[in-house]
This record gives structure tokens, C-alpha cells and sequence, in this order.
């Protein structure tokens, strides 16, 4: 019975088919008997309906809606191989008329649920046909899923509504990829309507999603060429995602991991380093507000803290490399450099060795070498005690190599400090016999012939005392730095004490108090007078008055040059006191017993 109903049917198509009349009562029956067989239970006569359908309903317009339901009927078949051609059919209905791609799409989309991978195929197979047929309604379609749904939906809605967001992101970044891309041409309504869509659910969509949306979809369009301004609104768009995942991950626990925001900035960096596009220096700006300030980072684990400092240094050294935007980069380097002591610092206490913390360290370096050149900026002291720590601590660590390079740099920010003397190595500056000759000419003193005023000393012919060229002493050079070598100094310029209790010095009268106030001569010269005294002076004894004026003057010639300067008021009136000689009479230590016309 049924193998003899298969035959009708078969006949009855084949004389429809050939019939030229075609919305005649033959291809009319034809069509009914069809839609009575899709609803048989003989799954020969049900690949019959969904085989013949198709190039019948289209002449009667009044059949077409139930003919149409008796396709979607084939499509949810017990048998999957009247599934298939149920799939199948799909796609001849809306080749034949495209008012139905729509709702076509729309059902094959419900389809792709399946749990059958062989129907799956069928499936996509058949919605990369309508995307061909109608690329900006299919994309429509197919997008409406993309977008979360507006709060309100129960729970078994929104899953699955998430799952055919996934099953329709798979097929359009994978099967259908290449046919999006032919058809999302720049400028074109279906790029407008797919960009709308994914760029709108970005912001609401988690980060697996937004992965696949960023790197499958959008940078494969035409649109997303480097430098591009669709490519900067992208990476806007993922940094303002950014901000509250930093948020979140402050306060899930201290000291703070970076288990949401780390993902979405490492994506970030895609856009930047390896698409590029997008400019490097917005990633740039918004490290340097956001993810380098000390506070921040110190807040942070010590595995997160490094991976910040490691990947601001790539995209430093992208920003170098591909200078897009100087008057932007300028600042922004300046605000690193300022950034630089704790970064250094950080990157000090880790495993330099490693690549990642190595090449950070360089990169860093460089950025404040490159300041000093072009700028008046000095390294603070911060940084020069970070950089003398990264020394010691390079050169006790690291490879030859590795060491050689970072050195370099530091010295080329620090130079290496000469090494300090010991104070009582510093060299005391002698008095060479020329400046010798200008004091003993400047000390020179009239003893007599100057009208009884002191001589006068001309300082226009005093050696000017020069300065000390160690920076970091203010005493003059010649002065000896150490306490020790100090006291010897002072002692070796002080003026040597007279001696008291005599009233003689090798058997001679001392000069008067009137002869030393006239010369104001120096003790030193008192000292060198007396031993001229010892060695060529008349012999001892009580003078006369000529003989008196006679020796003294033979012992006061008219000028005496001094090597020292003169001596003090308080030391001159205590000679006064010690010694009783006089120029003109001779005042013994008893008054009484004075020699009439004699010393």
C-alpha cells in the first residue's frame, strides 16, 4: 500500500512538473497531495513533500503559508533524514521568493541547536546561503542574538538566549566567516547594521565573548585597518570596560589580583601591539592614569604588580618605535620617567635575570636616558639611590651581558662618583718662594723714620688665598682637613712666647718699649733679631748714653720684612710688663739703685 502510494505521488509530481500551465489545477493538486504527505507516516513520501514543495507553492499564493509550515513541520521529523531535507528545503523556499528569508533564517537559526553534528552542517550550510541571498536580513537575524536582553526575562529565557549567542558567534567567526567578510564591505548597510550590533554588546558581554567578538569579528573587517578611528572608538570602548573590573578586583581581597582586569587590559594590548589598530598612546594614557601610580600598585599582589610594569614597557617601546602622536608621547614619557623610582624599585627586588623584568628594566632606563639628552631634567635622588641599589645589585646577580648593558645606561644617567680621599691625605699647599717674597714686602716695617706712626701693611701685594676645588669642603686648600694635621698647622703659624724672668737675651738688652711700638714687628721678628744679636752683638755690659744710641742703631736698621702677621695689643702690653728696658736709660729691678749717667 504504501509503496504504491510512493508511486501516485512520484507520478503526480513528474506530470505537474512538465505541465506548462503553471498555476493549472494539475500542479494544484500536486501541491496539496505534497503537503498531505509531509504529514505521513512513511518517511519516503515525507522526503517526497520536502524535495517537491519548493517548485510548487510559489504559483499559489493562497497555499503558500501552509506549505511552508509543512517544511518547518520536516524539519522537527523524527527522522533525521527527513530533518535534512526539511533544512534543505528551507533554503529553495527562500531562493524561490525572498520575502521569506526572514522568518527562514529566523527558524534555521533555532535549528543550529541541534545536538546532531551532521544536521548542524546542513544547517550553517543553509544560512550561508541566505546570507548570500540577503546578507544585511540574515545579519539582522543573527545579530538579534548577539545583544543581551533588557532585564525582565526569566531565567530559562536568558539561557537560551546566551546559548544561541554562542552557537551564532561560532558560526559567523567560523563557517560563515569568510561570506561576512565578502559581504560587509566599508561603508556598506550590512558592515553598519553587524558593527552596531557587536559594538553594542560588547559593554554588557563577558570577556570570553567579547574576545571572540574582538578578534574574530571585528578586526577581520576591511574597516579595522591600522590606525584606524573604528579601531580607537574599539579600544575606548574596552578600556571604559576596564575600570570596573579594577574596581571589583581592589575589593575581592588585599593585597589585590588582577583576575578580571588583567584578561581585558592583555586584549587591549592586542588591539595596540599586534593589530595596531589603534594608537599606541592611549593605551599609554591610560596606564600612566590609572595603573602606574605607586598607590595603586602597592596595592596589588606581587605577580600582578609585575606584569603591569612589564607590559607598560612593551607598549613604551611600541610607542618609540611607532611615533604616531609625539606631542602626546612627550608627556607621557615624562610621567613615567617621574614614575620611575618605585618601578626600578619593584623590578629590583625580582628575578632580574628573567627576560620579561631584564627587558622591562632596559626600556625604563632608556626612557629616563632619553629625557636627560632632550631635556634640562637631572636625575633626582631617588632615582640615583634606585639606580645605585640596581648596580650593586646587577653586578653581584646577572650575567656578563645582561650586566653590561644595564650599567651602561646607569652610567650614562649616574655617572660613577670619584673616590673620596681620606681627609689626612689631603694635599696642604705650600707658599712658593715668590709668594714668600711678596709678604715679606707687604709685612716690611719702618722702625724708624716713619714719624712714630706703625708702619702700614700693603695688602695689594698679599698672594690671594685660593679656594678649595673639593665641592664638598669649604676650607681653603693649603689647610689640612683632619683634626690632627690642623692643631700641627696652627701651632706651626702661631708666634713662639717670649720668655720670661730675664730681663737679657744672650747677654744683650732687650729694644724698648718705644722702638717696638714704632716697628710693630712681628714676635718671629723679635726672635730672628735676637738670634742676629747672639751671633754678631757687642758684648754685655752697661752702656753711655752715646754708646746706648750708638747700639741701638746698630741693632734697628731703618726697614725689617716679616714673614707673619703682626703681633696683638694684649700680647705686646704683656712684653711690656716682662721686660724694663728702655732707649734711653736703663730702669734696674730696684729702683734705688740707678747709676748716674749710665744704663
Amino acid at each position: 500500500m504504501e509503496m504504491n502510494e510512493d508511486r501516485e505521488v512520484k507520478e503526480l509530481v513528474r506530470r505537474a512538473a512538465s505541465n506548462p500551465d503553471k498555476s493549472g489545477i494539475q500542479r494544484r493538486e500536486a501541491l496539496k497531495k505534497l503537503i498531505v504527505c509531509s504529514h505521513s507516516g512513511s518517511p519516503a513520501l515525507k522526503i517526497l513533500a520536502a524535495g517537491n514543495i519548493p517548485s510548487l507553492f510559489n504559483d499559489f499564493p493562497e497555499l503558500e503559508e501552509e506549505a511552508i509550515n509543512a517544511i518547518y513541520d520536516l524539519c522537527e521529523d523524527q527522522f533525521p533524514q527527513v530533518r535534512i531535507k526539511g533544512y534543505a528545503a528551507i533554503s529553495r523556499i527562500s531562493d524561490a521568493q525572498n520575502k521569506w528569508i526572514k522568518r527562514n533564517a529566523d527558524v534555521l537559526l533555532q535549528l543550529l541547536q541541534s545536538d546532531e553534528p551532521d544536521e548542524v552542517l546542513v544547517v550553517k550550510k543553509a544560512l550561508t546561503e541566505h546570507l548570500d541571498m540577503d546578507p544585511k536580513v540574515t545579519l539582522g537575524v543573527l545579530c538579534d542574538q548577539i545583544v543581551p536582553p533588557d532585564e525582565g526575562v526569566d531565567e530559562e529565557e536568558k539561557q537560551i538566549r546566551d546559548r544561541l549567542r554562542e552557537l551564532v558567534l561560532s558560526f559567523l567567526s567560523g563557517e560563515a566567516k569568510r561570506t561576512v567578510i565578502r559581504h560587509a564591505v566599508a561603508g556598506s548597510p550590512s558592515e553598519e547594521l553587524l558593527l552596531s550590533s557587536l559594538l553594542t554588546g560588547i559593554p554588557k558581554l563577558n570577556f570570553n565573548t567579547v574576545t571572540v567578538i574582538v578578534k574574530d569579528l571585528l578586526l577581520s573587517l576591511p574597516s579595522y585597518h591600522e590606525h584606524s578611528h573604528r579601531g580607537q572608538a574599539l579600544l575606548g570602548m574596552l578600556l571604559e570596560k576596564i575600570k570596573p573590573c579594577l574596581d571589583h578586583d581592589l575589593h575581592s581581597r588585599k593585597p589585590a589580583e588582577l583576575t578580571t582586569a588583567r584578561p581585558y587590559l592583555q586584549l587591549a594590548g592586542f588591539i595596540v601591539l599586534e593589530s595596531k589598530t589603534a594608537f599606541s598612546c592611549d593605551l599609554l594614557q591610560y596606564y600612566c592614569n590609572s595603573l602606574i601610580g605607586k598607590m595603586f600598585l602597592q596595592k596589588l599582589e606581587v605577580d600582578d604588580r609585575l606584569w603591569v610594569i612589564h607590559n607598560l614597557a612593551d607598549v613604551l617601546a611600541f610607542c618609540k618605535e611607532n611615533p604616531e602622536n609625539d606631542e602626546r608621547f612627550m608627556p607621557l614619557r615624562s610621567r613615567i620617567v617621574e614614575a620611575c623610582p618605585f618601578l626600578l624599585e619593584t623590578l629590583l627586588f625580582s628575578n632580574l635575570s628573567q627576560t620579561r623584568s631584564a627587558d622591562a628594566c632596559q626600556r625604563l632606563l632608556d626612557t629616563c636616558i632619553a629625557r636627560k639628552q632632550s631635556s634640562t631634567w637631572t636625575v633626582p635622588p631617588n632615582l640615583v639611590r634606585v639606580l645605585e641599589e640596581l648596580d650593586t645589585e646587577i653586578d653581584a646577580s646577572s650575567s656578563e651581558d645582561l650586566k653590561r648593558r644595564i650599567q651602561e645606561r646607569i652610567r650614562a644617567l649616574a655617572p660613577a662618583k670619584p673616590p673620596i680621599v681620606p681627609s689626612n691625605e689631603l694635599p696642604v699647599a705650600n707658599f712658593s718662594p715668590s709668594d714668600t717674597n711678596v709678604m715679606n714686602s707687604a709685612f716690611t716695617c719702618h722702625v724708624h723714620g716713619n714719624n712714630g706712626h706703625p708702619p702700614q701693611m700693603n695688602r695689594s701685594l698679599l698672594p690671594q688665598r685660593q679656594q678649595a676645588t673639593n665641592p664638598l669642603s669649604s676650607h681653603p686648600s693649603y689647610y689640612p682637613a683632619n683634626s690632627a694635621s690642623r692643631r700641627a698647622f696652627d701651632e706651626s703659624q702661631r708666634a713662639p712666647k717670649r720668655r720670661k724672668g730675664g730681663d737679657r737675651v744672650g747677654g744683650l738688652p732687650e729694644p724698648s718699649l718705644l722702638s717696638r711700638l714704632h716697628s710693630s714687628s712681628p714676635p718671629q721678628l723679635a726672635q730672628s733679631f735676637h738670634a742676629s744679636l747672639d751671633d754678631d752683638g757687642p758684648p754685655g755690659g752697661e752702656w753711655s748714653i752715646k754708646g746706648a744710641a750708638q747700639a741701638t742703631g746698630a741693632r734697628f736698621p731703618p726697614r725689617l720684612s716679616a714673614e707673619t702677621p703682626s703681633q696683638s695689643l694684649l700680647d705686646r702690653l704683656q712684653d711690656v710688663g716682662s721686660r724694663t728696658f728702655t732707649e734711653d736709660r736703663f730702669i734696674s729691678s730696684d729702683p734705688g739703685k740707678r747709676k748716674r749717667g749710665t744704663f
